[in-house]
């Protein structure tokens, strides 16, 4: 499987490409959002829950919720908006933390706010 991929690549070949949310793929890739709302974040003293808001505007291959395994003692624990009575019962939890939400706008490049709550 991996032979036409490493063959285009090593003879200079043209690959196939649908255009399909290309631009949020790529872009990503090179300005990492993640790690800059991360340190945005951070620069907040104190630990931080992060409320991430689904909208059509999601890129499709970028994952922004995910965690450290003991999300307890992490810095920053991420988590999707879900219900008002789930998300009560996460920030309930960890009450004690910064609460922020972001979510994607739309737009050419990777747009997003960032908002502190609490």
């Amino acid at each position: 499987m991996l032979l036409l991929p490493v063959a285009s690549l090593v003879l200079g070949l043209r690959t196939f490409d649908t255009g399909i949310n290309n631009f949020a793929c790529c872009s990503l890739q090179d300005q990492n959002v993640r790690s800059i709302v991360a340190r945005k974040v951070q620069a907040v003293p104190g630990r931080h829950l992060v409320l991430v808001r689904d909208t059509r505007f999601n890129p499709t291959d970028f994952e922004m919720v995910y965690n450290e395994p003991d999300s307890d003692a992490a810095q920053i624990v991420w988590a999707r908006r879900l219900s008002a009575e789930r998300d009560r019962l996460l920030t309930t939890h960890f009450a004690d933390r910064v609460l922020w939400e972001f979510e994607w706008l739309p737009g050419p490049d990777p747009s997003y706010r960032l908002q502190r709550i609490r």
